[in-house]
C-alpha cells in the first residue's frame, strides 16, 4: 500500500492533491474493508509488537546520533512546545469527553487517550509501543487506529489545500 500510495501521489492529479501517504491510507482502508487484510487478532498484534521492537533499534543503527543532536538542537524548543500543546489538548479532551470515552472503551478509555497522545507526539511506533505497554485490548486498539486514520484522511488533505 505504501509503494502504491506513493506512486499515486506522484503520478495522478488526485494523488498529488491528496498526497502519497493519504493515498496509501485510503488503499489500506479499502483493503481492510474488503477483507484483503486480516482483522485484529493475537497473531497480528504479535507481529505489530515484533515490528516495533525490531524497527526502533534498526533505525538507530543507521543513524548518526551526533549529527542528529547538532541539527535537532534548533528544533527542540518547537518540538517541546508541540509536545506541551499535545499534552494540554489531551488533558482538555479527556476532561471534556471522559464520559463518552468511558462508555465506549470502558477500562481502556484512558489507555486509548494515552496511546493517541503518544502517537501525536512520536508517530505510529509510539502508538503501538504505548498501547502494548499499557495492555490495550484489541477492540479499542483497532477503534483508536481507525479513528486516528479517518481524522488523518481529513486533516492532511486540508493542510495541503490550505
Amino acid at each position: 500500500a505504501a509503494a502504491t500510495g506513493y506512486r499515486l501521489g506522484v503520478s495522478t492529479k488526485l494523488g498529488r492533491l491528496a498526497t502519497g501517504p493519504i493515498c496509501a491510507m485510503g488503499l489500506t482502508f479499502v483493503a481492510a474493508g474488503t477483507g484483503a487484510l486480516p482483522p485484529a487478532s493475537a497473531p497480528v498484534s504479535a507481529a505489530q509488537g515484533l515490528a516495533v521492537r525490531l524497527a526502533t533499534p534498526l533505525l538507530l543503527f543507521g543513524a548518526n546520533l551526533r549529527a542528529i543532536a547538532s541539527r535537532a538542537g534548533r528544533l527542540m524548543p518547537a518540538f517541546a512546545l508541540g509536545c506541551l500543546g499535545t499534552v494540554l489538548g489531551t488533558l482538555a479532551g479527556w476532561a471534556a469527553l471522559r464520559g463518552p470515552l468511558a462508555s465506549a472503551f470502558g477500562a481502556d478509555a484512558l489507555k486509548v487517550v494515552a496511546a493517541l497522545a503518544a502517537k501525536n507526539i512520536g508517530g505510529g511506533l509510539n502508538f503501538v509501543a504505548v498501547a502494548g505497554a499499557l495492555g490495550l485490548s484489541p477492540a479499542p486498539l483497532a477503534a483508536a487506529l481507525a479513528a486516528d486514520n479517518v481524522m488523518a484522511l481529513v486533516y492532511f488533505p486540508l493542510c495541503s489545500y490550505l
